[in-house]
């Protein structure tokens, strides 16, 4: 356990080993448990034919969530104010709960579904052996290799399995509490407008960590992880949680959130409950690698020819990589998170 206590804060981040076997039986316990709590309805059962044809959208069969393959399931970043009581803390099992719900909820939240190189071309000839089977024996498909080419099947389970959590952090009252505080929406970036903190290479950095909390090798199609780092400056703290996804010849998805909290609010002797604000940013991109090209980017869709090898090694390598996301196009949030937005705590 490592951090720093300043201003009233007390700052801990921890990386922990990987989640034995006993720890990962919990962990599915408890994303089921999640997942069924949040099914519409009280059946929980596979459905027939019949009741599937009397309604417009076939229900889900109920599956059980998997977590990814290696969880960090103690390492964590926590900030506990002591004035307010309140602590703000990122983990794994809050993100992939976030990841089990969103399912729930709708495809904007999880993501459209995303189907490997391989799984796209055996959709492809699946699609053609039925029309062929129907007499359209004149008609081929030939579907592009993008994120969003599916067969809609009855009763298909709609599963992530890219991890592609839409956790965006949570605030509570007390480090007991159930509950949290609600982030109140921004008309601009509230960390844009203390910028000149983060860029001020005169202010020495007193804390820096970084913390991984799961990563998964998707079946060796790709990559996907959620890390997150912290800085502590004289002035400020500030905090990056970053999803990156990349499936190979498919896809590349970042999901960026950005915490600030700017210590001239809290001077010692000047406490005011009012000014203890905790800043949020939301930022996700996403491209289709047959779309790279549009954006400047290294990539192709092409599996059999030595650049797309070359573009894969360059989306395989953090150091190399990082100068193209902010090139990677935005897309939009889901309805109930805000790209700008702020929390304010209060004594309790």
């Amino acid at each position: 356990t490592v951090g720093i206590s300043i201003h009233g804060w007390n700052i801990i981040s921890v990386n922990s080993s990987i989640n034995n076997e006993t720890e990962m039986d919990d962990l599915s316990n408890l994303l089921y448990s999640a997942q069924q709590a949040n099914k519409p309805g009280t059946n929980a059962t596979d459905t027939n034919e019949e009741d599937t044809a009397n309604t417009n959208t076939p229900p889900q069969p109920m599956k059980k969530f998997n977590p990814p393959e290696i969880v960090y399931g103690n390492a964590y970043v926590e900030l506990h104010h002591i004035a307010t009581n309140c602590t703000f803390k990122l983990t794994a099992n809050d993100a992939l709960l976030d990841w089990v719900l969103a399912h729930g909820n709708g495809s904007s939240q999880v993501g459209h579904q995303i189907k490997t190189l391989d799984a796209k071309l055996w959709s492809e000839r699946r699609l053609n052996e039925k029309l062929e089977q129907q007499g359209s024996t004149n008609t081929a498909i030939s579907m592009p290799i993008t994120t969003t080419a599916t067969i809609e099947t009855r009763g298909e389970f709609d599963y992530d399995w890219t991890f592609s959590t839409p956790f965006a952090g949570r605030v509570s009252p007390s480090s007991t509490s159930t509950t949290n505080l609600s982030w109140i929406s921004l008309p601009t970036s509230g960390i844009a407008n203390h910028n000149h903190l983060l860029t001020d290479r005169t202010v020495p950095i007193l804390y820096f960590h970084q913390v991984h909390l799961y990563e998964d090798d998707l079946h060796d199609n790709g990559d996907t992880s959620l890390v997150v780092k912290i800085r502590v400056m004289p002035t400020c703290w500030y905090v990056l949680m970053r999803l990156f996804l990349r499936v190979d010849h498919v896809l590349v998805r970042v999901r960026d959130t950005r915490f600030l909290h700017v210590f001239e609010d809290d001077k010692e002797g000047e406490f005011d409950s009012s000014k203890v604000r905790i800043y949020r940013d939301v930022c996700w991109r996403e491209v289709a690698f047959d779309e790279m090209h549009k954006y400047g980017l290294p990539g192709s869709s092409s599996s059999s020819h030595d650049n797309s090898n070359h573009d894969l090694k360059v989306w395989r390598d953090e150091d190399r990589y990082q100068q193209f996301i902010p090139q990677i196009p935005m897309v939009d949030l889901p309805s109930h998170l805000s790209q700008f937005a702020h929390v304010d705590l209060s004594s309790t």
